[in-house]
């Protein structure tokens, strides 16, 4: 009798997922292994998220390439920030922890993070994880 039922919904399993295929859904299959992604945020993981194919160094150098200055702005103190990398790489929740004192300016950071090309994901036990960044960083200009 339980062979007959696992038979059972295992054609019930085909037949919908021909339905499915004839209707025209598609969908990801890579997205429907739930075992290989974690939503949550850390901040210690076992690989960092990456930046470019590259370490925090190339978001460092990303971030200075692409912030213009003022004419008006003169010594911008250390600013503090932080931003999550979700576990599909895109920047999320970017925040100023401790301002630089002109508010263009650290609106201008914060719209750049938000805009900065996809990221590698982290990785704990081989899921892709979320990552929690807390950067500080000081502009002198002159």
């Amino acid at each position: 009798m339980r062979k007959n039922k696992l038979i059972q919904i295992r054609i019930l399993f085909i037949f919908g997922f021909l339905q499915i295929l004839q209707n025209g859904f598609s969908f990801d299959l890579k997205d429907t292994i739930v075992n290989q992604v974690d939503s949550s945020f850390y901040l210690v993981v076992d690989s960092n998220a990456r930046f470019l194919n590259g370490d925090i160094n190339n978001f460092r150098i990303y971030i200075m390439q692409n912030l213009t200055f003022q004419d008006d702005y003169t010594i911008i103190n250390k600013i503090i920030f932080s931003f999550d990398v979700d576990w599909n790489g895109k920047v999320k929740d970017v925040k100023i922890i401790k301002s630089s004192g002109v508010i263009g300016f650290d609106n201008q950071l914060v719209n750049l993070i938000q805009n900065s090309p996809k990221w590698t994901p982290a990785m704990i036990k081989n899921k892709r994880v979320g990552q929690r960044f807390k950067m500080p960083m000081t502009i002198c200009l002159q």
